[in-house]
């Protein structure tokens, strides 16, 4: 008699604005147990023009923007969704106007913006490992910041989502996250900034293993 091998469950990664794959390499390898998958976006390599392709997923785990994209894309996991330092609508956490500096700080020293953004969002480690700034595109995602509402898209998600934040997040401040995040199991770190999956990859996997256990997924 043969037995089928039991297969690892998939994981599907999707960074956030200004990320790249390498954003998750820490976090992947705190969950090797599964198998995984990265989503480009294509915010530090070209074409611009190129639609990035997501596979499909037991698990998705995304990171600010990629929360949002996520759901705007149709891109929906088969057994369960995390949302980490993310949103399901940005206008929420900042103004219009100053997606709109951005952009044109962007435009006249992308370098400068980047390394600005970078810092603020705990993320300066990433800064040495991009050499090149993919603007179409960054101005593309500061575009769908300002354009997108994805609270629809949520609603209709058909499995339990993971939030997971930091307190000292200061681009999705926890004092908005709290209510951003009604309905949803959402756990905060209280020493965490808006990078976990770099600053504390070691407590996310252990809050993304618990979830999973909770709910029998």
């Amino acid at each position: 008699m043969q037995f089928g091998i039991k297969k690892s469950p998939t994981i599907n990664f999707i960074h956030g604005w200004g990320m790249s794959p390498r954003f998750w390499h820490k976090l992947q390898g705190e969950l090797d147990a599964f198998q995984s998958t990265t989503t480009d976006l294509n915010f530090t390599s070209e074409p611009a023009n190129k639609n990035p392709t997501s596979p499909s997923a037991d698990f998705l785990i995304t990171h600010s923007l990629g929360g949002l994209w996520a759901l705007k894309n149709g891109i929906y996991p088969r057994r369960g969704m995390v949302f980490i330092n993310s949103f399901h609508n940005f206008t929420t956490f900042s103004d219009k106007h100053i997606l709109q500096a951005m952009q044109k700080a962007l435009k006249d020293n992308p370098h400068a913006q980047m390394q600005r953004f970078l810092k603020q969002a705990d993320c300066e480690s990433q800064a040495h490992q991009t050499d090149f700034w993919n603007t179409q595109r960054l101005h593309e995602g500061l575009d769908w910041l300002q354009r997108w509402d994805g609270q629809i898209e949520l609603a209709s998600l058909n499995c339990p989502v993971l939030v997971l934040t930091g307190d000292k997040d200061r681009i999705c401040k926890i004092d908005k996250m709290m209510p951003h995040w009604d309905g949803h199991t959402l756990i905060t770190n209280p020493d965490a900034g808006h990078a976990l999956p770099l600053s504390h990859p070691q407590w996310c996997k252990k809050q993304i293993k618990a979830w999973i256990k909770d709910n029998n997924l």
